[in-house]
């Protein structure tokens, strides 16, 4: 049985292990160091491409003494013989590596990597599922900008059912207990399974927010890009 433990969804972690998260990102915020043991490998393996997400985490691993090696998906060359399968590449490159970053389009791919992965992983966001470390980084700025992650009035806006942010978010969000949960989209996105507590509508109301969470709307009448994992304080 593989006893490695991975971060692949944010209930992974305890209330108090993502307060001590925090008040860890903030001391380094700050400049404090810590006892790295450089020369760690960091392996990269983004099948889905996010540039924000994949700098994100080389930048991290660069200041924590990894080193950052990029897992190119479309690196199947025509001279190849066969295209490996997502497992033999997971089991053969996490052998490598101190720690794995999976990026996936397929929501699957996280289950089928932790079956083989030979070292720690961190989930990047795979299909529909889940974006941990997103939620980690929208708590965050939520609690400089407020000081607390308690009793605030939060609305979360757009795709809700298909955002994974979202999902890792809420279920972060909700162990802090808010005053209001306010989701807002379109009725197709809005999704079957219902957080607890939280109010849902297809209008946009932000009166009274403290926080908004842009979860993916289309600009220009649904053309062009979209806006994802923005926290927005309100006041």
């Amino acid at each position: 049985m593989n006893r490695l433990r991975h971060l692949g969804s944010i209930d992974d972690l305890s209330t108090e292990e993502i307060l001590a998260l925090l008040d860890r990102a903030e001391q380094l915020r700050q400049g404090a160091t810590g006892e790295w043991r450089p020369g760690r490998v960091l392996t990269l393996a983004f099948f889905e491409s996010s540039t924000r997400t994949q700098v994100g985490f080389a930048s991290a691993g660069a200041r924590l003494g990894f080193v950052p090696i990029d897992l190119n998906a479309p690196r199947h060359s025509a001279g190849m013989s066969a295209q490996e399968s997502l497992s033999d590449t997971i089991r053969v490159v996490s052998a490598y590596s101190d720690l794995l970053v999976l990026r996936h389009p397929s929501r699957s791919a996280w289950e089928t990597a932790m079956e083989v992965a030979q070292c720690p992983m961190i989930n990047g966001g795979c299909g529909a599922g889940e974006h941990p470390s997103q939620a980690l980084i929208d708590l965050f700025a939520i609690r400089r900008a407020f000081g607390r992650l308690s009793g605030l009035r939060v609305g979360i806006v757009g795709d809700i059912a298909g955002s994974r942010a979202v999902h890792s978010f809420v279920r972060g969000l909700q162990r802090f207990g808010q005053a209001e949960l306010r989701l807002m989209g379109p009725e197709s996105r809005l999704g079957d399974a219902r957080f607890a507590g939280a109010s849902y509508g297809t209008a946009l109301d932000l009166e009274g927010l403290d926080v908004v969470y842009m979860a993916g709307l289309p600009a220009g009448g649904g053309r062009g890009r979209w806006m994802r994992g923005c926290v927005v304080p309100m006041r």
